[in-house]
């Protein structure tokens, strides 16, 4: 049997909930396991975290993006998502979002800028990938921010998780950028959610992006990988068994695409 991709659900779905309570609306949900969003220093002690969420594997980690001071730093949060990614036996990848060029960032802004090895330099034993953001539609030199990104990951030797919705709100068409990546680059982890304006994080459908299309433009390249739901908490009811029924129509739906004739 050909390998099938991995369905995942972002912590930052359920962000407001217990992780306990979280990870066990994934496995009733049916998802094949968590993209765990780091978002307090408590989460590095691995086995702390594997304990509660019960056995779900952690199948991707999402490093801090925002509360650097939690963390020691920008590079620091980076660090510690390396050290505890590590010691997660069935991590298959680490997200992180580029560093921008502002004074509070300025120091691991000119780290990463240098840096030719992300993985190596981090010591990383599982892979890294770069996350493309909403950007402007062009740069003040006229070049497509995308098409930097991808550059981004190919010279610091990192896989791309590639952010639906941040295409859409980017002005970005999700099917023309599939096809602008080039084979050297592999796509590890998709972060999969309907745009609609500057409007992000939406539930599939609700939005104005192609994502059938989309979807079965992964089918149609044998994508394998990570696949993971990342919406808005107001996305979904409030009640648990409502918010399980939701999320397994959208993985028969989405299921029905990949694996449908």
């Amino acid at each position: 049997m050909a390998e099938q991709p991995s369905f995942l659900l972002s912590t930052g779905c359920l962000f407001h909930l217990p992780l306990p309570e979280c990870a066990q609306i994934a496995r009733d949900a049916g998802f094949d396991g968590l993209e765990l969003i780091l978002n307090h220093p408590d989460l590095l002690d691995s086995k702390n975290t594997l304990d509660q969420v019960g056995g779900m594997p952690i199948l991707s980690l999402h490093a801090p993006f925002r509360d650097w001071s939690l963390w020691g730093g920008h590079l620091q949060a980076w660090e510690k998502s390396v050290i505890l990614g590590n010691s997660l036996p069935k991590l298959k990848n680490i997200t992180l979002h580029p560093p921008a060029f502002k004074l509070r960032q300025l120091t691991h802004f000119w780290w990463y800028a240098r840096t030719k090895n992300l993985s190596g330099d981090l010591e990383a034993e599982v892979p890294l990938s770069l996350e493309n953001l909403p950007t402007m539609p062009d740069n003040l030199f006229g070049r497509d921010p995308f098409q930097e990104h991808i550059e981004q990951c190919l010279n610091k030797n990192v896989y791309l998780t590639l952010d639906v919705c941040h295409l859409g709100v980017s002005k970005k068409d999700i099917l023309q950028a599939l096809e602008i990546i080039p084979q050297q680059l592999s796509i590890i982890n998709i972060h999969f959610s309907d745009a609609r304006g500057f409007q992000e994080h939406l539930w599939p459908g609700q939005g104005e992006l192609p994502l059938e299309d989309f979807v079965r433009a992964l089918k149609e390249k044998g994508y394998c990988s990570l696949l993971t739901l990342e919406v808005a908490p107001t996305s979904l009811p409030q009640e648990t068994e409502k918010i399980v029924a939701k999320l397994e129509e959208f993985l028969d739906w989405i299921k029905s695409l990949f694996f449908g004739s």
